[in-house]
């Protein structure tokens, strides 16, 4: 707690500087930062415009058990080039025990701000959690790595066009396989078509609303590749324009460790690809 404290004084010192920002900012400019480089400009800039005007952040924390992103607004609170540490609110809507289970498996968390380019996101370690029940919680993050993103995925996403669309065959719980169209996939799930008639209910089947519908799927995208993924579906729409078709959102369901990293591997170098690239 006595060292939280010290950060959350120090912090909150080089945070307040509304009045004098471009004084702070061009003394920031000067100190080294991530892997000994200096930090960029804009990202000092950012960090201490997000500081200053109390505007909110976006944290991602990875699920070890589905490996998706949960995410929560939180409150940059301050941060220090000279230890690469930043200081934020414990979010409310993300639980706590998920950020010590971050912190004990030494995973990484991405804090995200946005900036006039786009998103600035900075994948961070959770280096100390104050957590006090009844009083305010704050995490300590040290930044790893940061990019610049033009949309708020921080993991690329890639789309096909028609004719180059891969299939996707879609197995519902004790029914015929239906054949689908693969529009974009990212490393969290994928948006697939299905063209024709509404076969919404051969998918929900009898699930209620109160239970995940889970797809087996089966992504072909050649002859000499094929990655068999299990799905939980997102969403599912009936259009009748430009003619009539299902969209289907799903995202993936626990995948297994070599099937993730296959994925991963495909759409890094997809996203390489102008002609794939979202």
């Amino acid at each position: 707690m006595k060292r939280v404290a010290n950060l959350f004084s120090r912090f909150a010192k080089r945070a307040n500087t509304t009045g004098a920002a471009q004084r702070e900012f061009d003394k920031l400019c000067a100190l080294r930062s991530i892997n000994g480089e200096p930090w960029p400009h804009s990202m000092l800039y950012a960090l201490l415009d997000h500081c200053s005007r109390r505007t909110s952040v976006r944290l991602l924390v990875l699920d070890r058990t589905t490996l998706n992103y949960n995410h929560a607004q939180t409150m940059l609170i301050g941060f220090d080039p000279d230890t690469r540490e930043l200081l934020i609110d414990a979010p409310t809507n993300i639980n706590l025990h998920a950020l010590v289970d971050a912190r004990d498996a030494s995973s990484e968390v991405i804090l995200q701000l946005q900036v006039e380019q786009g998103y600035l996101n900075i994948t961070c370690s959770i280096t100390d959690l104050s957590l006090q029940k009844g009083r305010q919680a704050y995490v300590t993050l040290t930044a790893n790595q940061h990019a610049v993103t033009s949309n708020r995925r921080f993991y690329p996403r890639v789309s096909f066009s028609h004719p180059s669309q891969p299939i996707v065959k879609v197995s519902p719980d004790g029914k015929p396989a239906l054949q689908f169209k693969l529009m974009d996939i990212s490393r969290q799930g994928a948006k697939l078509m299905f063209q024709g008639r509404d076969i919404r209910k051969d998918i929900t089947g009898a699930s209620d609303k109160k239970t995940s519908t889970i797809l087996h799927t089966e992504f072909i995208f050649n002859d000499h590749f094929t990655l068999p993924l299990r799905c939980e579906l997102v969403q599912a729409k009936y259009l009748r324009t430009p003619g009539c078709h299902n969209q289907v959102r799903v995202k993936f369901y626990r995948p297994d460790p070599t099937a993730q990293a296959q994925l991963d591997e495909l759409i890094g170098l997809l996203s390489m690809d102008e002609q794939f690239a979202a």
